[in-house]
Formats: C-alpha cells, sequence, structure tokens
C-alpha cells in the first residue's frame, strides 16, 4: 500500500464518483503551488501551505498514476511530511520538475495553496467577466438597433 498526498485534480472534489483509492483524512503540506492551465503543480520549496487530502493506494494504482502525471518527465514523487505531522509520518506526493518551470511561470503561484479554492474562484470571475460583457453587448445592440431606427426614419 502507499499513502499518497493529493493536491489537485486527483482530489475528490474534482471527482467523486472515481477517486483514485481510499480517502483517509484532508492535510497540508509547505511548498509552493503553480497554476499550469488546466492543472497545478507543486514544489516543496517554499513556505505556503499546500491543501490536500491523504489517500490509500495499492501498486496497480501507482502504476497508473505515474503514467497520468507523466513521471519522471513532469513529476516526480517524493516524500513528504504533513503540517499537522511533522516529523511523524511521511506521504508520496507528486512533486512538479523543477526544471520544467520558467522564470515566467512564476508569477502563476497559488498563494492560498489550495487549487478547488482557485478553480471556483477562476470560475466566480469568469462569470462575471461573461456577464459584464453580455450587457455590454446587448448595450451595443440597443445602440445600432436605434441607429438603425433612425436611419429608416430620415430615409
Amino acid at each position: 500500500m502507499y499513502y499518497l498526498f493529493v493536491y489537485g485534480t486527483l482530489r475528490t472534489e474534482f471527482n467523486p464518483v472515481q477517486r483514485i483509492g481510499d480517502f483517509i483524512r484532508k492535510a497540508k503540506i509547505k511548498g509552493t503551488m503553480y497554476d499550469l492551465g488546466t492543472f497545478p503543480g507543486v514544489t516543496v520549496e517554499g513556505e505556503d501551505e499546500i491543501v490536500g487530502e491523504i489517500v490509500k493506494v495499492d501498486k496497480s494504482d501507482i502504476v497508473a498514476l505515474d503514467k497520468y502525471e507523466n513521471v519522471p518527465k513532469l513529476y516526480t514523487r517524493e516524500l513528504v511530511n504533513t503540517i499537522e505531522e511533522p516529523g511523524l509520518e511521511s506521504y508520496e506526493v507528486y512533486v512538479y520538475n523543477c526544471n520544467c518551470i520558467k522564470d515566467e511561470d512564476k508569477k502563476f503561484v497559488i498563494k492560498n495553496g489550495d487549487w478547488v479554492k482557485h478553480q471556483i474562484d477562476y470560475y466566480i470571475r469568469r462569470a462575471a467577466y461573461l456577464e459584464h460583457m453580455q450587457k455590454a453587448v446587448q448595450k451595443m445592440d440597443e445602440q445600432i438597433a436605434n441607429e438603425v431606427m433612425g436611419d429608416e426614419s430620415t430615409g
């Protein structure tokens, strides 16, 4: 059996029906989380709290997850301690390959260390932006309609 700390798309909030392994508990580790687009990357350097959960998986899960996480190119599996149990128990975590991090990626640090919250915040901001754009388009449509109506009455 393997005990794995998961922090991104493997968390139960992203896939509650087809979970990987058995959920043990919520946990946090120290590190830095990056927004890589559709998924996060974590390095164990840094002092931010990374939010995740401990899951118990078997050997076949690890083999599948290593392939899914593109080990060793994109991620490596490393041992970490949780904030709640410093020095007591180590868990494996998929760590983003630091060689892949460019200077421009460093601006995409997720300071709250919580991929789920980050995604929710993103979609809330996106919904507000889309609502704003919809109102702007409606206003433009009304202006165009008024101009056309004005042209027809003078024409």
